[in-house]
């Protein structure tokens, strides 16, 4: 299929001319990303960050003229004199270069340690790699998160002019950034104490984004661009309170997100500066070696508590909790996942299962984060449609994010605690405010905030910096998913959608096996269509969008009376040359195609015995090439 040829030649240049900056010649995905920087050790904010230095002027450091002190795990220390000050700075992800240069690689950052008074703009200078975002903030409190909140810079001062800090971050949030000197200036009339903590934060949330890249004003999907407007802005105005999680199916479902098999959508992550996300069941549709490989891409963890492989050992990609130091306050967020292995297809899943006892384990470890780690506020970050709290467990847990099930919510639970959830495809995003309270000496939930699909896209501004991202994809990606298939299309709804592009696949094998083997039948999951298409022109990233998934289509033998059974049941979606009743129950070699989701599944699997399968050529491309023919 030419379409299918055209796919994999322009995803294997897209990985490696997407690198930001990593030299590869390879077009695997493995080979052309470098992982992120992740210190051995967290770094503790120290309770006390001692008084100010004042700076007299502008502070100017050139960086081949201080001395490197390296910490074992990669940490690096270096002073700088100011006057009769000394002024120590902190490089996390970092190497020192033989010209004197520091490089930074993607996701790592330079800080410093001693507060400065009054920082109010903050240049470098250096060469960052093709494609990158170094970001620069300042806060009042030490940073440990350089990205959120952070403004994206070309050198020179990207702060706004009412910026009042005690510390200030460099980094590059996508890419590398290689650093020869930097610069600080202050300002006179500074009101910023050290050693405050915020009274207020404010939760973020998104689920079941579905790569939904591209605006879409007809399904009420505001795009990353809009919806990446939302968080910065709301990151900008609070960084030090702000917190923005996901809860989990990121990345399938889109042209623009699948060709990169996820990969814009972590970048667009990284460069709004999410905390965390949970693993949801269409994490998986690719294989878990594409969970690892987003992993290596990404400046923040991937989480579930519940996931475990054969031994019964938690992968390495799904960490069951994590620790967020905001405000001056630990913030511990527990992942998990639902009991969903039945979403997921069996050789997707590559082996690990999804432990069904996800809350137990889940209050386990928010206990173990409040008693043992002294998090000030524990969260549950969870992609399934419900987290039933128990009394025990209300006692440790602050606030539940949901996802899964695609319905737009904040209920309050009988123990006062908020869950909450939003649609799909963006077009939800929840907010969640907390204030400290000093007499109970614990959060009290103040309310949400939804912004709703019709709000964000009529509504909603752009964010230039994610248009830039975007458009760095766009030059690859746009030509596939633009292709015009049928300009006079009558439209289809999702069940036509999964019956026609069925019987595509009827025809498509019974030609590619004619001579071999007899195909009778052709079977799909009637779920394998995912939203309806438009009458009009007919473009290859709307049906792209309707048939996301990339099942592997199977060869199998089966006997009269089970195929019989398949064509009468109501859950798949048949093509068949015989109907139900013309079928040979005695007849034991009957041949048909059967999506893998299908045929993996314990009460199918059974029935039929796997000859080969054909994991080149997808359904909805199959289905493409009939519609660019007119045979459907």
């Amino acid at each position: 299929m030419k379409k299918q040829v055209l796919l994999f030649a322009a995803l294997a240049f897209l990985l490696v001319g997407c690198d930001f900056g990593s030299a590869s010649e390879s077009s695997s995905l493995s080979s052309s990303y470098s992982p992120v920087y992740v210190p051995e050790e967290e770094y503790q904010v120290p309770e006390d960050v001692g008084d100010p230095v004042v700076l007299d002027g502008t502070l100017s450091v050139s960086l081949d003229e201080v001395l490197v002190e390296e910490e074992e795990g990669g940490r690096i220390y270096f002073p700088v004199q100011s006057g009769e000050d000394e002024v120590l700075f902190r490089v996390e992800g970092g190497t020192l270069l033989e010209d004197g240069s520091l490089h930074l690689a993607q996701g790592g950052y330079l800080t410093n340690v001693t507060p400065i008074q009054g920082i109010r703009d903050v240049a470098w200078e250096g060469e960052s790699s093709d494609g990158a975002f170094p970001m620069e903030r300042a806060s009042g409190m030490p940073i440990v998160d350089p990205f959120l909140g952070a403004y994206v810079t070309e050198g020179t001062n990207a702060l706004p002019s009412d910026t009042d800090g005690l510390f200030f971050s460099i980094g590059p949030s996508l890419g590398t950034l290689n650093l020869d000197g930097f610069s600080i200036g202050t300002r006179t009339d500074s009101s910023v104490e050290p050693n405050g903590k915020v009274s207020d934060l404010s939760f973020y949330s998104l689920n079941d984004t579905h790569g939904a890249v591209s605006l879409n004003e007809g399904n009420g999907e505001p795009g990353i661009a809009i919806l990446g407007s939302y968080l910065r802005e709301g990151a900008w105005s609070n960084p030090d309170g702000t917190v923005i999680l996901s809860a989990g199916d990121m990345w399938q479902g889109t042209a623009d997100s699948n060709l990169t098999h996820g990969g814009i959508m972590v970048d667009w992550m990284n460069l709004v500066g999410f905390d965390a996300m949970s693993i949801g069941n269409h994490e998986f549709d690719w294989g878990v070696s594409y969970i690892e490989e987003n992993l290596a891409k990404a400046n923040f963890p991937f989480l579930g508590i519940n996931i475990r492989d054969p031994e019964g050992n938690a992968p390495y990609w799904a960490a069951p909790s994590t620790i967020i130091q905001r405000g001056g306050w630990r913030i511990g967020v527990v992942g998990a996942i639902g009991d969903l292995e039945s979403s997921i297809a069996v050789s997707s899943l590559g082996g690990y299962e999804l432990r069904d006892d996800f809350r137990g384990l889940s209050e386990e470890e928010a206990k173990r984060l409040k008693e043992e780690e002294d998090c000030d506020f524990v969260l549950i970050l969870v992609h399934n449609g419900s987290f039933p709290i128990s009394a025990e467990g209300s006692k440790y847990i602050d606030l539940v994010f949901e996802g899964h099930t695609h319905r737009g919510y904040v209920d309050v639970d009988a123990y006062g605690i908020p869950h909450a959830q939003g649609w799909a495809n963006g077009g939800h995003l929840n907010r969640l405010d907390f204030s400290y309270v000093e007499r109970t000496g614990s959060f009290r939930y103040e309310g949400a905030t939804q912004h709703g699909g019709y709000e964000m896209v009529y509504e909603g501004v752009s964010d230039k910096d994610v248009e830039r991202l975007i458009e760095q994809y766009s030059s690859l990606i746009d030509p596939i998913k633009n292709e015009v298939l049928d300009p006079y299309f009558p439209g289809m709804t999702e069940s036509e959608i999964a019956v026609y592009s069925t019987e595509a696949m009827l025809r498509y094998y019974q030609g590619k096996y004619e001579g071999r083997y007899e195909i009778v039948a052709a079977f799909s999951n009637t779920g394998c269509a995912r939203t309806s298409l438009s009458s009009g022109p007919l473009t290859y990233g709307s049906l792209y969008q309707a048939l996301p998934f990339d099942n592997d289509n199977v060869l199998v033998e089966l006997s009269g009376q089970s195929l019989s059974y398949l064509l009468g049941d109501g859950y798949l979606a048949a093509a068949s040359e015989l109907s139900r009743w013309e079928v040979d129950l005695d007849k034991k070699d009957y041949h048909a195609i059967v999506l893998s989701y299908v045929s993996e599944k314990a009460e199918y699997a059974r029935m039929m015995a796997e000859i080969e399968r054909d994991s080149q050529n997808r359904q909805r491309d199959i289905f493409a090439d009939a519609i660019r023919n007119g045979d459907y």
